[in-house]
């Protein structure tokens, strides 16, 4: 899904100041963006600030570089703020997105192992998961957990999925455009088979 970038912190002074400028004059009268966290009139306003202790800045005096940096703060904080309800609001709608002013995100793809399959469910908080066949299976039993894996994970931590009598599974209570790790085995007539390595997976 698409999403505008909300981070600026490592754009250079000039870099900044253009953003803002461009967002604000984009955000200004949005009537996709309704109810941002802080105004235009309030990044405005911060702006202004923030460009007369930078004059102040340049011309020696430590104390208003301290305060810029410090605006500068405040600010990158209501852009991020602003840029995680554009993405919430607009829902990966491209036209919507680019209408922020925001920069877009690249598209970041999860590799996806051979012989796997996932995709959104019937709800929308759950997914298809087809994992590849294993001979002899049964049943088929899967596991997921949500990122991150840490090392120290325990069995409990992995939400057990219901069981099937093939190789497509159905995982519910999931969050959208977050990251789970998924794992699985299956019962043969000579018992229970290794869990395999896991593997990444999202919904939209």
């Amino acid at each position: 899904m698409k999403k505008v970038i909300t981070n600026y912190d490592d754009l250079a002074q000039a870099d900044w100041v253009e953003f803002l400028v461009f967002m604000i004059a984009c955000l200004t009268g949005n009537v996709y963006f309704p109810d941002l966290p802080f105004t235009v009139l309030q990044l405005g306003a911060k702006k202004t600030a923030y460009d007369a202790k930078m004059v102040l800045s340049k011309q020696g005096n430590h104390v208003a570089t301290q305060q810029a940096a410090d605006i500068r703060v405040e600010m990158s904080t209501m852009v991020k703020k602003n840029g995680n309800y554009i993405n919430e609001t607009a829902a990966g709608d491209v036209a919507k997105l680019e209408s922020s002013g925001y920069k877009l995100a690249k598209d970041h793809h999860i590799p996806i192992p051979h012989g796997y399959s996932f995709s959104n469910g019937d709800t929308r908080d759950s997914a298809k998961i087809v994992v590849p066949v294993i001979e002899g299976g049964v049943t088929y039993l899967g596991f997921v957990c949500e990122d991150p894996l840490a090392d120290d994970i325990e069995e409990s931590d992995w939400v057990r999925l219901k069981m099937s009598t093939s190789s497509t599974m159905v995982a519910t209570g999931l969050k959208v455009r977050t990251l789970y790790h998924f794992r699985y085995c299956a019962s043969t007539v000579d018992g229970e088979t290794v869990l395999t390595e896991p593997v990444t997976f999202s919904i939209t």
